[in-house]
């Protein structure tokens, strides 16, 4: 399976266990800090410590990364098109030659 599935903001909202919109706010941003240093530590151990790369630990937290991400999008209800597509602007401004046209990153439906 290579997409996101097209219903896993939905899957992330039913499974936002807070009560309100603080812990909600709360739940966002450090579980998406706690779960990116997670990340870090597997990659850490592995480059400086020369340990294994586990790579089924690091797509688990990858996982709660996206998780995440995607609570954050909803609390603030920012879709996360909207986010990858900002992502994309800036990048190709900043690095025209590495990422050149920003509608070159974008499939056309000729249907």
């Amino acid at each position: 399976m290579s997409q996101l599935p097209i219903k896993y903001e939905k899957f992330v909202r039913d499974g936002n266990f807070t009560a309100d919109m603080r812990d909600s706010m709360f739940l966002a941003g450090l579980g998406l800090a706690g779960e990116s240093g997670e990340v870090a530590d597997i990659i850490k151990k592995h480059l400086l410590h020369g340990g294994h790369l586990d790579r089924a630990h690091l797509k688990e937290e990858l996982g709660d990364v996206l998780w995440y991400l995607m609570h954050a999008c909803n609390v603030f209800k920012i879709p996360i098109s909207e986010v990858a597509h900002g992502n994309i602007l800036k990048l190709c401004e900043r690095y025209p030659n590495q990422y050149g046209d920003p509608a070159d990153w974008y499939e056309i439906d000729e249907n």
